[in-house]
């Protein structure tokens, strides 16, 4: 029997509210003591006004739950499954069966749309992300053409963070040690800089740990390794009376994770036991996403607001995978991406006792440029003696470590929206 052990230390810097607040069971004819809130048509609502079907998810509960990255939400919202071949990196968002399958390329757009604070992310690249210092998530299942635009077949996911209070001082952090020397660290201060007009809010997240797979190759990595850094930084001014609110938000991270073992060519794997591998190449997971956006809010009356949201992204992806899972080179697979994006929102909300309206304009610019690999190494030579013994057939086949075929390589995607 394979024992486990895992320990949680939680230290609680200064105390914090909870984030997002949920209904409690009130005795007949008494009223909710709080609501759910979600902006799920572009505006702030209850849940149970929203004639949509919605799941929010409070930021401090995902953690409980042990839901940390992105690919994981599967676990906690009805009808979303998540896969990736590439683990928690790049996942692949299906909702009500609508969703891109186990699509490898990164130039494939998902049918469900992800956004973080209303900006759309267009690169599956960078959909797998950390979850840390999150007031709520709000999935919504079907069709969202209407309100959230393109690439919403199926639904949309949308990651709402914490913006700073503007009222005193406060914080958290939270330590973790699990299974295979696993370190986590995750935690956020936010200070008003000025009572009630500024406010900063930093918020970081780190884990660290080794592979879930043992690799008894000589120097080869553990598979499903952990290594995962990211920060934000908020900036929120609401300056005067009130009627205008800006945030602005800077972020950056960085995967440096393992990929699951392969299993491979059975006589190489010969006395293995059941969590280890004999590789000489385990994948590496290897991301880097950041972004800046700015969110202008301007109350011109009662009844009557403007917003503007304005976002750059950009990052990179370098996926090494170990396509034979041997302990010699048979077949090595390198997906490289990268990719900038540009986005622009005007929006108008009127809002009073008899009607409801949200109109605005919406510019897209998103750029994915792919290089992908298919390297065929030395062994090829002695594993396939027919084909190497046919040059005009497939002409370089078995040499050394030749050049990537230009043939292999996904064409770059270029698109303007």
């Amino acid at each position: 029997m394979r024992s486990e052990f895992r320990a949680r230390i939680v230290l609680a810097l200064l105390a914090t509210g909870c984030a997002m607040p949920v209904y409690a069971q009130d005795a007949p004819g008494d009223e909710p003591s709080d609501e759910i809130l979600v902006t799920a048509q572009r505006r702030e609502q209850s849940l149970l006004d929203v004639p949509l079907a919605v799941s929010a998810l409070a930021g401090e509960s995902l953690a409980t739950k042990g839901v940390t990255n992105s690919a994981q939400l599967g676990a906690l919202v009805p009808n979303l499954q998540i896969n990736s071949p590439f683990g928690t990196t790049q996942p692949n968002f299906s909702l009500r069966g609508i969703g891109v399958a186990n699509e490898y390329n990164s130039n494939q757009a998902s049918p469900v749309g992800v956004y973080i604070d209303d900006v759309y992310l267009a690169p599956r690249t960078s959909h797998g992300m950390g979850l840390f210092d999150l007031d709520r998530i709000e999935v919504l299942r079907g069709p969202q053409g209407t309100l959230f635009g393109r690439n919403t077949t199926g639904g949309a996911v949308n990651f709402i963070t914490k913006k700073p209070s503007l009222s005193g001082a406060n914080g958290n952090i939270e330590l973790g040690y699990g299974n295979y020397n696993t370190f986590t660290a995750k935690g956020a201060v936010e200070a008003a800089l000025s009572e009630d007009q500024v406010g900063l809010r930093l918020a970081v997240n780190y884990a660290k740990g080794d592979g879930q797979i043992k690799n008894v190759f000589a120097g080869g990595r553990d598979a499903n390794s952990v290594d995962t850094l990211q920060g934000r930084a908020t900036l929120r001014i609401k300056p005067g009376n009130g009627d205008l609110d800006v945030t602005l938000k800077a972020y950056a991270g960085r995967d440096r994770g393992a990929q699951a073992a392969p299993h491979g060519i059975l006589a190489f794997r010969t006395g293995l036991g059941f969590f280890q591998t004999n590789e000489s190449r385990i994948g590496d997971n290897d991301t880097d996403a950041w972004g800046l956006s700015g969110n202008v809010k301007l109350s011109l009356s009662d009844t009557l607001s403007l917003t503007s949201i304005t976002s750059y992204d950009g990052g990179k992806q370098h996926l090494q995978q170990a396509a034979d899972g041997a302990p010699i080179d048979v077949l090595d697979i390198t997906w490289i991406s990268r990719y900038r994006q540009l986005s622009q929102e005007l929006r108008a909300n009127y809002d009073s006792d008899s009607m409801n309206l949200v109109g605005g304009l919406f510019y897209g610019w998103d750029r994915n440029i792919t290089d992908n690999r298919f390297n065929l190494p030395l062994p090829g030579r002695r594993l396939f003696p027919a084909l190497c013994a046919e040059p005009e057939v497939l002409r370089g086949l078995c040499a050394r470590r030749f050049p990537p075929d230009r043939s292999a390589r996904a064409d770059g995607r270029r698109t303007l929206h």
